[in-house]
């Protein structure tokens, strides 16, 4: 059991984060406001319907890339994190939130489009073309929000049980090129930002700081785990027809904190057939306690395109990623 004064740390922890996110939505609607009310020819909201879709376009794009970069920070592995809500609670929040973007993103441009046909006196469609021919930024915009568009789709439940994790995962590293197009377009095109300075500021450090936890915790922490420990597959057990035990042996595993029952995923390291060098990864849990030089994993696949749908080998290389907080003794505390 956990005592009291861990358990109200914890609660006012989340208080915070969700306070943070609160705060950061404040920000933005607020500049959002303020550039539109304190505009040079008087409050763009009171000058009719082309003015008023333009403004909501506006609103809904940097509410779009905000959930966006909270999508980077929900599955980013960020310890800080992950120790608050646990990865479980995350995981639910990326879905329902990547939901609310989709809205946001398909919003953004009919409205902004709608509103300056109307100004124009132009149809949706001869507007539209205008934007993608003579309109500085705006085909990179386009083509963010197709790569957004495809990321979304191949995320719905009927359609990524179809797909092989590889394929998933491909799709999902296009949402980094698709955030950069994204990001100039704005700052290059937004009225928010090229009439605003300090909201400019704000965005650059808003991508910087996700930009940041995502480099160290994506990137140079799990290297550094792997680098220390040095985890390779020692032997595969299989336990029933959908769940197989591998042994992961490594360097110092007494000092890799992880406890029997949690949850973690496992990524192996191997070449296929060919010998082209390929991975394959899968959720699962520790099901035995660590020793100086092996550790035990076990998970369960259900569907080829869920887990071991290619078997590691002998030898494979082995990254290993895991929540703070969904150990079995906590769990049930």
């Amino acid at each position: 059991m956990r005592s009291p004064f861990l358990a109200v740390s914890a609660q006012r922890m989340k208080v915070a984060r969700w306070l943070l996110l609160l705060t950061h939505i404040i920000v933005v609607c607020g500049f959002w406001l303020w550039n539109h009310i304190r505009s040079p020819g008087g409050s763009l909201l009171s000058k009719g319907a082309p003015e008023v879709l333009l403004a909501t376009g506006r609103l809904a794009a940097v509410l779009a890339v905000s959930g966006i970069l909270l999508q980077l920070m929900l599955i980013g592995r960020v310890k800080w994190l992950e120790r608050t809500f646990g990865l479980d609670k995350l995981i639910w929040v990326h879905h329902k939130n990547g939901l609310l973007v989709l809205g946001a993103l398909s919003a953004h441009p009919i409205l902004v489009t709608a509103g300056h046909a109307i100004k124009e006196r132009a149809s949706f469609w001869v507007q539209l073309k205008d934007f993608l021919a003579n309109w500085d930024a705006a085909p990179l915009a386009a083509a963010g929000w197709v790569l957004f568009s495809i990321l979304g789709a191949a995320s719905l439940a009927p359609v990524r049980r179809r797909m092989r994790y590889e394929h998933w995962y491909a799709i999902h590293l296009s949402a980094y090129a698709a955030i950069a197009l994204a990001f100039f377009h704005q700052t290059r095109l937004g009225r928010d930002f090229t009439r605003n300075q300090v909201l400019t500021a704000y965005w650059f450090g808003l991508h910087a700081f996700v930009a940041v936890n995502l480099i160290f915790f994506r990137v140079l922490r799990p290297t550094l785990v792997f680098w220390r420990h040095r985890f390779t597959i020692e032997r595969l057990e299989r336990e029933t027809d959908d769940v197989t035990s591998v042994v992961i042996r490594g360097r110092a595993l007494m000092d890799f904190r992880i406890q029997a029952g949690q949850f973690m995923f496992v990524r192996f390291w191997m070449k296929d057939s060919d010998g082209n060098p390929t991975h394959s990864r899968c959720p699962g849990s520790r099901t035995a306690p660590r020793s100086a030089s092996a550790s035990r994993a076990s998970a369960t696949s259900r569907r080829p395109s869920r887990g071991w749908h290619r078997e590691p080998r002998c030898s494979s290389t082995v990254h290993t990623g895991f929540s703070p907080r969904d150990s079995a003794s906590e769990t049930r505390s």
